[in-house]
């Protein structure tokens, strides 16, 4: 069952139980749920990686504050009076939308479907969350969510093969130097300790419900309430809330709002080729048929009521206080209102098409379709500081690692720990 679209706490979603089913003494008592619970609110996605936009930005700034106050010490204790160049929050996001990007290619280059690059780039936005990029290499990150997401979506490819077909295209290594994370070296070794740590890192959480999937049922929908249009005009239609949809993934549009949301935003800023029926037009008459629908189910579930009241009232003519005054209590769903605003989801959609929008670059004309912005000479300069950061962290946790072996005698077990540099075997 599809997620409600209306829910305003996006960032806040939490699933409403049904009632308990296990009094089967008095069945009467329980009152039957006016609406279904969504199974989407149940899932890992809407309760670990929702947020509200304060939520969001404070997560990301405990995560940059941890970051860099780790660097700083570092440097403080081990080598004073070199100098740091840490990257900003900004030149984070605009590094990880670059390696975003490419996810597309390399998919491609694989031979997977588009499925494997939703989910990689969530894998990756979500790592990010939690991890910063003078951390972890982006293009290592990049990588390894790809890696992911193929098993995750049930298209795995070996390792052997997913490294050496990276590889193929690279600059040779120097045979004596040791492969490196800090500096992007791609090997078998490298990529599983970052896989399992990356694991970790999501809390082993890798289902994605994208909004594609909501896309899919939402495309059927419209065909229902807008029978005129051709099938080549709905082609062409579903090709740019498709486009629109894609770019929503370089946003933080996943983290704010639902898939079904996001899948009906889209649409709501795209054209479809008719001057008379543009695509806000297309979803604002989808919202009407739903209002509309909703209000004969809100009447049926006030029959309902009513008839439950009547049984209710027939088998306890003369209550016998309780103290649970729920039990007792005759429900009066007259006055509530149906469970579907067209109004407030129009609110919703403004906001998440503004999300969306956010991360576009600006076209030349309403008839090309909306492309992620990325300031490549300026990731450039970001790349330069985001190396040394990288190579200052790889000595870093060597260090602990050191420290780490040393403690651990043979009275004491050695702890996981993730590797930054692979053996010379690699």
């Amino acid at each position: 069952m599809s997620p409600r679209i209306d829910d305003p706490r996006a960032g806040t979603v939490r699933a409403v139980p049904h009632p308990p089913l296990d009094k089967l003494s008095d069945p009467l008592s329980v009152e039957p749920p006016e609406t279904p619970c969504p199974s989407y609110l149940e899932t890992s996605q809407a309760r670990h990686w929702m947020f509200s936009r304060e939520e969001l930005n404070q997560l990301r700034s405990e995560t940059y504050a941890q970051a860099t106050a780790a660097l700083r010490e570092f440097v403080k204790e081990n080598e004073p009076g070199t100098t740091l160049h840490l990257l900003s929050k900004e030149d984070e996001l605009s590094i990880i939308r670059f390696y975003l990007l490419r996810i597309g290619r390399l998919v491609k280059a694989f031979g997977l479907p588009s499925l494997v690059e939703a989910t990689a780039m969530t894998l990756m936005k979500r790592f990010y969350l939690r991890n910063s990029c003078m951390q972890f290499h982006p293009k290592l990150i990049m990588l390894t969510s790809i890696y992911l997401a193929s098993k995750a979506e049930n298209y795995p490819l070996p390792l052997s093969v997913f490294c050496t077909q990276v590889n193929k295209n690279s600059a040779p290594r120097d045979p004596g130097q040791t492969p490196s994370a800090a500096r992007g070296d791609v090997t078998e070794k490298i990529i599983e300790d970052l896989e399992f740590g990356m694991v970790q890192s999501l809390n082993f959480e890798l289902a994605v419900h994208g909004a594609h999937r909501a896309l899919y049922g939402l495309i059927l929908d419209l065909q229902t309430i807008e029978p005129s249009l051709t099938r080549d005009e709905w082609l062409s239609i579903a090709s740019a809330i498709q486009s629109n949809l894609h770019l929503s993934r370089f946003s933080d549009a996943e983290f704010l709002y639902t898939p079904s949301q996001i899948a009906l935003a889209s649409c709501w800023i795209s054209s479809t080729g008719r001057d008379s029926l543009s695509g806000k037009a297309l979803a604002e008459k989808w919202l009407s048929s739903k209002e509309e629908l909703s209000t004969q189910i809100h009447k049926k579930n006030v029959q309902n009521h009513e008839h439950w009241n009547a049984k209710h009232k027939a088998l306890h003519p003369e209550p016998q206080p309780s103290a649970d005054e729920s039990q007792t209590k005759i429900l009066d769903h007259k006055a509530s209102k149906p469970s579907f605003e067209a109004e407030k989801v129009k609110s919703i959609l403004e906001k998440a098409s503004q999300e969306v929008l956010s991360v576009a670059q600006h076209q030349n004309g309403d008839s090309e379709p909306l492309r992620p912005y990325v300031d490549t000479e300026h990731v450039k300069q970001i790349d330069l500081h985001l190396r040394s950061n990288l190579l200052i962290f790889e000595k870093m946790q060597k260090t602990v690692n050191r420290k780490r072996s040393a403690s651990d005698g043979p009275e004491n077990p050695k702890r996981a720990r993730i590797d930054t540099q692979a053996s010379d075997s690699e």
